[in-house]
C-alpha cells in the first residue's frame, strides 16, 4: 500500500520558462497607450460569457477623456450604462473612443464589460486589457485593467438571460476569480520543451528517472518517450506525487538528450471550463550507477534549454490546439528559470493512465460537405487518433467529439457546451469555440502525419471532423481509449443476456471515470465528486484492484462536493470499504483524525440543542430519485450513520475510549431520528418512498425489532412501483441486496430485469453503452437535461449484488481471511458465474441450473490459506474444507 513504502528524498528544482521569455513570445499585436502602459491582462477565470466590472469616482469636473480596451473576441463596454461594441483590429478586437467625458459624472462612475470567450477554433484562451484616461483643469485620472476589476456570475445554470441593467449592479450571483497578468494568459499556459545534453562518463549499472510537474509533464529520452504513461503526474492535490522509471536501456554512449514537455491539467483547469494562467513547472533527478560504483546525477536547473512546443493550447476542459509547423522551433530556445517554491513529494504507487486500447470506427458516414462522422459503436473516454495525407502547411483539422447522435443525424452537444448561456457556443454563436473538448491540428504538410492529442480527453462515441479541407478518403481517424490502468480482479459469466450487458455497460462507464482520480463523468465536468465514488465503491472493488489508486485519492485526492451529507462522507466510508476489501488498517490510521474532525465540524453547526442536522447541507439528498427524500431526513440519516462507522474505525484501530462515545452518539443520534421520522405503527419512515424505508436499514438506525416489518414496507414500495427503481445514486446501491436479505429474492430480480423505464434495462435500451446521469438513458430534452452526461457510474452501484447475492461471495474477516459462500439461487439465469482475484488467489462461485430434474449445481472454489463457508438452501453453514466443492440443490419453493 501506499503508505507503507519508500520514497526517495528529490533535491531536484522546479523549472518554467521566465517571464522575459514568455514576454519575447508574445506577439505584439498590440501596444498600449502611454497612458495605460502599468495595465494588466485581466479575464474572469469562469464562462465563455464573462462580466466584469469597475467602480471609480471623479473628484473633479471632466473635460476631456479616452477609453482604449483591447480583447481577443467581441466584446461590449457599458460606460455609465451606455454601450459600446467592439471592432475588429488585425487578430484583436477593440474598443477606442475619444471625447467622451460628457459619459462621466463628479462622483462615482462604474465601468462594465460583457467579453465572449473565443470566437476562433485556433485559440481558447482570452483576455482584455486597456483602460480609461479622465482629463480635468488640475487634475487627471487614469483606470487600467488590473485586479480592481471583479467578475460575476449572472445567471444560473443553462439560462440564457441577463438581469436587467447588470452593468450597474455589484453583487448579482456569484463572484468569481478574476485573473489579472502582465503577460497573457495563452503564453503563460503554454506548453514548454525542457531539454538538456548530457554523456556518460563510463558503461551504465541502472539509470533511474525521478520526475513530477506541476501541471502535467511527458518525458523523453533521446527524443523517444520513456514511457506510454499519459497525464503525469496526475490530479492529487494533498500531496505532489512523483514518478519512477528505468530507463538504463534507453541510454547510449556519447550524446544524449533528456526531454520534458509540460501541460496544464488540473493546475489551470476547474470543473466546468474555468482558466487560470498559472505556469506549469516540471521537476526531474536522473540517477545513473556506473559499473565502476560512482555515481552521476542529471536534475533539473537553469542548465535546461525551453522554448515552445507545437501544443501551443491545451486544456482537460476546452482541449489541444496543436501546430505541426512548430515542431522545429528550438532556436527561440531559452534557459530554463529555476523556480524556488518547494513542495512535499510522494511516490505514485498505482498505476498511471494508459491509452488501454486502440479502436476502428465501425461506421463513417458525411454529416454535410467536408464534415465526417466517425462512430466507435460505444461510449468510451480517450481521444481521437488521426492520420491525415496530402495536406498542405496550415490546413486546420477541427476534431470534435458526441456521445450519441440527435434524431435528425446531428451530433449532440449538450454535455459540451458551457453551462452558463450555452447558445453562446452553439454553431454559429458568438463564442462557438469556447464549447469544450474541441481538438484542432494545424498540418505542417507533410505526405503523411499522425496526431493524438496528449494533454486532454473526454468521453465520445463519435468523433466528427468539421469543415475538413481535406478529401475523406486523406483521412484516417482511430479512438484511443485511455484510463487509469487497473487491474481486473472481478468476472462474471452468464448465459442470461441481461446480466451480462447490464455488467458490461457498467464496467465500460467505470473504466470511463477511472482517470487520475474518480471522475463523475469524463465530458462535462470532469469532477472528482465524492459522493459518486462512496456509493460505486463496493461495486468498483469488485471489479478492478483499486487498493493503492482509491487509497491515495482518498487520503490526498481533489475532490468536490464538500459540506454536503451524503458526499462529504466518503472521508470515512471509503476507507472503510477498502479495509474491508484489502484488510490494510494504515488508510484507516491516516484517515481517522480527517473523520474526527468532520465530526467536530458538523456537531459544531447543529442547531442549538439539536441533535441531527438541518436539511440545507443536503441539497442533492438521493440524487436522482424518482421519489425523493427530504434534506432533513437525508442529512439526518447520514450524520447517524457517521457515528456507527467511527465507532466501527475506532474499534478496528483500538482506539476503545473513542469507540464508547462514538457508539453512544449513534445511540442518541438513531434515537432521535426515528423519534422524529419513524411512524411505528405504520412501520415506515415518513418519506412514503423506497430510499426513505431503504437508507436508515441499511444504515443500522431502523428499531432491530422492526426490521421484517419494515422489509415488508419496502418491498410493497417496490410492488406499488411495478418492480422499477424509484431510487436515486444512494439508496440505490442497498435495495437488491435488503431485498434479498430478507427473503424477498424473486422481487430483487424482477427489478434488475425490469426494460420498462425507471430501470437499467431502460437506461440500456435506449442505445447507452455506459450507465446515464439520469434513470432516462439516452433521450433527446428540450430542459435542463439535455445537458446531462451519458456516462456517469454511480447508477451501477446497484451491481455489487452481482457478487454479492448472485455469486454469494460474503466477506467475513477483511483482506477474504474468511468469506462465506451463500449464492441466490434463481433458474431464470440458467448458468451463472463470478470469480474474484484475493491476495490469496482466485475465489470462484459457479451455478447452473438443470431444467430436466429442476437442481442446482453449485461449485465454490477458495484457496487453502481463505477460511471459507457454505451455505445453500438444504446445507447448513459447513466449512469448505476442500480447495473445490460441488453440491446439487434442489429447486427451491417460492
Amino acid at each position: 500500500m501506499i503508505f507503507t513504502k519508500q520514497y526517495k528524498e528529490l533535491n531536484a528544482n522546479f523549472i518554467c520558462a521566465s517571464d522575459e521569455y514568455l514576454k519575447e513570445l508574445e506577439l505584439k499585436e498590440y501596444v498600449p497607450d502611454q497612458k495605460f502602459k502599468s495595465s494588466l491582462w485581466i479575464w474572469p477565470t469562469a464562462a465563455v460569457r464573462g462580466h466584469i466590472l469597475r467602480s471609480f469616482d471623479i473628484d473633479f469636473t471632466p473635460i476631456d477623456a479616452y477609453v482604449e480596451f483591447v480583447y481577443d473576441n467581441k466584446f461590449d463596454l457599458f460606460i455609465n450604462g451606455k454601450e459600446f461594441s467592439s471592432e475588429c483590429f488585425g487578430n484583436l478586437y477593440r474598443i477606442s473612443l475619444d471625447s467622451i467625458a460628457d459619459l462621466l459624472n463628479t462622483g462615482t462612475n462604474r465601468l462594465a464589460l460583457r467579453l465572449y470567450q473565443s470566437a476562433s477554433c485556433l485559440h481558447f484562451s482570452a483576455a482584455l486589457r486597456g483602460g480609461l484616461f479622465v482629463h480635468g483643469e488640475k487634475k487627471d485620472l487614469t483606470v487600467v485593467t488590473d485586479d480592481k476589476f471583479t467578475a460575476w456570475l449572472v445567471c444560473n445554470f443553462y439560462e440564457e438571460s441577463e438581469p436587467c441593467e447588470w452593468y450597474n449592479k455589484d453583487a448579482l450571483r456569484q463572484r468569481v476569480p478574476l485573473g489579472a497578468s502582465k503577460i497573457h494568459p495563452k503564453y503563460l499556459r503554454r506548453s514548454m520543451v525542457f531539454k538538456k545534453r548530457f554523456y556518460p562518463k563510463f558503461s551504465i549499472k541502472k539509470a533511474t528517472l525521478y520526475a513530477t510537474a506541476k501541471g502535467l509533464y511527458e518525458a523523453y529520452i533521446n527524443e523517444v518517450p520513456i514511457d506510454t504513461a499519459m497525464f503525469l503526474p496526475g490530479s492529487m492535490e494533498g500531496i505532489k506525487e512523483y514518478q519512477v522509471f528505468d530507463v538504463t536501456n534507453k541510454i547510449i554512449t556519447g550524446e544524449n538528450s533528456l526531454g520534458l514537455i509540460t501541460g496544464n491539467g488540473w493546475l489551470n483547469s476547474q470543473s466546468w471550463g474555468w482558466l487560470f494562467a498559472n505556469k506549469p513547472e516540471v521537476l526531474a533527478s536522473l540517477d545513473i550507477e556506473y559499473e565502476n560504483g560512482e555515481t552521476e546525477t542529471i536534475k533539473t536547473d537553469s542548465s535546461f534549454e525551453v522554448y515552445p512546443s507545437p501544443i501551443y493550447e491545451n486544456d482537460i476542459q476546452f482541449g489541444e490546439r496543436y501546430d505541426a509547423r512548430l515542431e522545429t522551433c528550438e532556436e527561440k530556445k531559452d534557459s530554463a528559470f529555476v523556480s524556488d517554491e518547494r513542495l512535499e513529494l510522494a511516490p505514485q504507487y498505482y498505476p498511471p493512465v494508459r491509452i488501454t486500447k486502440t479502436e476502428d470506427p465501425q461506421n463513417k458516414f458525411k454529416l454535410s460537405e467536408n464534415t465526417y462522422i466517425y462512430d466507435f459503436g460505444k461510449n468510451g473516454t480517450g481521444r481521437a487518433k488521426i492520420s491525415i495525407k496530402n495536406s498542405k502547411p496550415g490546413d486546420v483539422i477541427k476534431i470534435r467529439y458526441a456521445e450519441f447522435l440527435n434524431s435528425d443525424g446531428t451530433p449532440h452537444l449538450g454535455p459540451y457546451q458551457e453551462v452558463y448561456f450555452p447558445n453562446d457556443n452553439q454553431k454559429g454563436g458568438v463564442a462557438e469555440y469556447s464549447a469544450r473538448n474541441l481538438d484542432v491540428y494545424i498540418a505542417r504538410g507533410e505526405k503523411t502525419e499522425n496526431y493524438t492529442p496528449r494533454f486532454a480527453f473526454t468521453g465520445f462515441r463519435y468523433v466528427y471532423i468539421e469543415d475538413c479541407p481535406l478529401n475523406e478518403t486523406d483521412i484516417t481517424v482511430n479512438r484511443a481509449l485511455m484510463n487509469t490502468d487497473l487491474e481486473e480482479m472481478g468476472s462474471i459469466e452468464t448465459s442470461n443476456e441481461d446480466i451480462a450487458s447490464i455488467w458490461d455497460v457498467v464496467k465500460r462507464s467505470y473504466r470511463s471515470n477511472i482517470f487520475t482520480g474518480p471522475t463523475d463523468c469524463p465530458t462535462r465536468e470532469k469532477n472528482f465528486w465524492n459522493g459518486d465514488i462512496q456509493v460505486f465503491a463496493h461495486t468498483a472493488m469488485w471489479y478492478m484492484n483499486n487498493e493503492d489508486f482509491l487509497c491515495a485519492w482518498t487520503h490526498i485526492g481533489r475532490k468536490i462536493q464538500y459540506n454536503v451529507y451524503g458526499w462529504e462522507d466518503e472521508e470515512y466510508i471509503l476507507p472503510l470499504t477498502l479495509y474491508k476489501f484489502y484488510g490494510n488498517k494504515e488508510i484507516l490510521e491516516k484517515k481517522y483524525e480527517i473523520c474526527t474532525t468532520l465530526v467536530k465540524k458538523r456537531e459544531n453547526a447543529l442547531p442549538f440543542g439539536e441533535v441531527l442536522p438541518e436539511g440545507k447541507y443536503a441539497p442533492y439528498k438521493d440524487h436522482k430519485a424518482i421519489e425523493n427524500v427530504s434534506g432533513e431526513f437525508f442529512a439526518g440519516a447520514y450524520h447517524t450513520y457517521m457515528y456507527r462507522c467511527l465507532a466501527e474505525m475506532a474499534k478496528i484501530l483500538k482506539k476503545t475510549d473513542d469507540e464508547k462515545i462514538f457508539q453512544e452518539k449513534f445511540d442518541t443520534s438513531k434515537n432521535a431520528f426515528n423519534k422524529r421520522f419513524y411512524l411505528k405503527e405504520k412501520h415506515d419512515y415518513n418519506q412514503n418512498c423506497q430510499s426513505g424505508a431503504v437508507l436508515p436499514i441499511a444504515f443500522g438506525i431502523a428499531p432491530e425489532e422492526d426490521l421484517p416489518e419494515l422489509m415488508e414496507t419496502v418491498r410493497n414500495y417496490v410492488k406499488e412501483a411495478d418492480y422499477h427503481f424509484t431510487t436515486g445514486f444512494m439508496a440505490g446501491e442497498h435495495l437488491l441486496g435488503l431485498l434479498c436479505d430478507f427473503g424477498y429474492e424473486e422481487d430483487a430480480l424482477k427489478i434488475i430485469l425490469e426494460k420498462t423505464y425507471p430501470s437499467l434495462l431502460h437506461m440500456i435500451g435506449t442505445g447507452a453503452s455506459t450507465t446515464t446521469e439520469n434513470w432516462e438513458g439516452i433521450t433527446e430534452y428540450d430542459d435542463i437535461r439535455q445537458y446531462d452526461s451519458m456516462n456517469h457510474y454511480a447508477f451501477g452501484a446497484p451491481c455489487r449484488w452481482f457478487f454479492e447475492h448472485l455469486g454469494g461471495i460474503k466477506i467475513l474477516k477483511p483482506g477474504f481471511k474468511k468469506i462465506l459462500f451463500k449464492p441466490t439461487l434463481y433458474e431464470e439465469l440458467g448458468n451463472y458465474s463470478v470469480s474474484f482475484v484475493t491476495p490469496y488467489g482466485k475465489i470462484e462461485s459457479k451455478i447452473s441450473y438443470n431444467k430436466n430434474d429442476c437442481t442446482f449445481t453449485c461449485a465454490f472454489a477458495s484457496p487453502k490459506e481463505i477460511e471459507a463457508y457454505v451455505e445453500l438452501p438444504g446445507v447448513l453453514k459447513e466449512k469448505l474444507n476442500d480447495a473445490k466443492k460441488v453440491y446439487t440443490v434442489v429447486k427451491k419453493t417460492t
